[in-house]
């Protein structure tokens, strides 16, 4: 997921030095914040296995991407810096929209972060073309983990659950079959830890009309 460009064209994994020397050459430039926010986000050792005692007390949803949480307000406003410098760029507010959600979950700052969170991978979805399978399955797997925030019966849950299908629907086109098979083998899995009932995973898939129900557990 590195950004290519001139200056990083020897090295596309730069040490977070060079790319803050970068940032003071040319802090108008996006890809260098986004780079920057890619070096905050490799985890120490111990972070590693925060990151796994998070997932193991039952927070699957989030499995996507979890921050490294003292890091985050540095990677939060390093990838603000790059999706205002570039906004056309759809994988700035994709990773944008996951620090948001994992400042929402892990702080605990609820509802107004996910708000952000939204609108950030409503962004990547605008800009996202039609080229990129890989950034639609993520955005299906973010709002599967959305609607997992609200009840059933909030209005979100069913819009949520009804973006996650598009998203996944749009991933499985843009490949050939073989692809196709190996998306849906990752949909399964991730939907699965979700949402436990089959009939649920098979709509998710596609394999049913994608209708959000009230009741889903």
């Amino acid at each position: 997921n590195t950004v290519p460009n001139s200056t990083f064209n020897r090295d596309l994994n730069p040490p977070s030095a060079e790319i803050r020397k970068a940032i003071k050459w040319d802090g108008g430039n996006a890809a260098y914040w986004y780079e920057l926010a890619l070096d905050l986000l490799m985890p120490s050792p111990e972070e590693i296995l925060e990151q796994e005692d998070f997932l193991m007390e039952g927070n699957l949803s989030m499995m996507v991407h979890v921050f490294p949480q003292n890091r985050l307000p540095q990677i939060i406003h390093s990838l603000e810096k790059a999706a205002s410098l570039n906004p056309l760029e759809p994988q700035y507010h994709l990773l944008l929209g996951w620090a948001y959600a994992n400042r929402a979950k892990r702080q605990g700052l609820g509802d107004a972060h996910y708000r952000a969170a939204d609108q950030a991978m409503d962004r990547a979805a605008y800009f996202s073309g039609s080229k990129d399978s890989g950034l639609y399955l993520d955005l299906g797997h973010y709002w599967i983990m959305r609607s997992k925030t609200v009840n059933p019966d909030h209005p979100l849950h069913a819009e949520a659950w009804e973006k996650a299908c598009r998203y996944y629907a749009k991933a499985q086109s843009l490949e050939p079959e073989k692809t196709a098979q190996y998306l849906r083998k990752q949909i399964r899995a991730y939907v699965k830890q979700c949402y436990p009932k089959e009939s649920l995973v098979e709509e998710a898939l596609g394999g049913e009309e994608a209708q959000a129900g009230p009741h889903r557990d």
